[in-house]
């Protein structure tokens, strides 16, 4: 199974630079502790190993990470955020992508939202809401609808 992960991975790489090389702007995705970011494939990417003969000069490609309770990712059922971390690889500026949890809680231990200083209780990302067949990964695997208008301004911007 890791193998083929590893080559799709790989081959989102090689789109990468073919995007780069023909001016195209990209990104890619995957969870911040992520394999794919030890990959040698990936560092080479980000100009952090050794870069191949068709690989020269400096890397255009930087690391993005954010989390999605920064955008505004809930659980449907709990209502509780999601501090589920991003990270991305692009050529273009994602800046505006890098929000981290400000979560704050309302003055008891776990809090509610908006207070005093003491940090909210994130939703877990694992097993099943009550009341629902659907794994909490996947409920949590959607991006920020927040953060997806954000980023398609930028594509549209910086794509014409």
């Amino acid at each position: 199974m890791r193998s083929n992960a590893e080559e799709l991975w790989d081959f989102g790489v090689a789109l990468m630079l073919m995007q780069e090389s023909d001016g195209a702007i990209g990104s890619i995705e995957n969870p911040p502790l992520g394999y794919s970011w030890k990959m040698q494939t990936t560092l080479q990417l980000m100009g952090l190993g050794p870069r191949s003969e068709s690989q020269s000069g400096s890397s255009a490609f930087n690391g993005y990470h954010f989390d999605s309770c920064a955008w505004g990712a809930r659980d449907k059922y709990s209502k509780l955020p999601y501090k589920k971390g991003q990270k991305f690889v692009s050529n273009t500026n994602l800046d505006f992508a890098c929000l981290r949890c400000k979560c704050r809680g309302r003055g008891g231990p776990g809090g509610g939202g908006g207070g005093r200083g003491h940090a909210v209780i994130h939703q877990k990302v694992e097993g099943r809401a009550k009341g629902s067949r659907t794994n909490r990964t996947k409920l949590a695997g959607r991006y920020p609808r927040k953060f997806c208008k954000a980023f398609a301004n930028v594509v549209v911007t910086r794509c014409g």
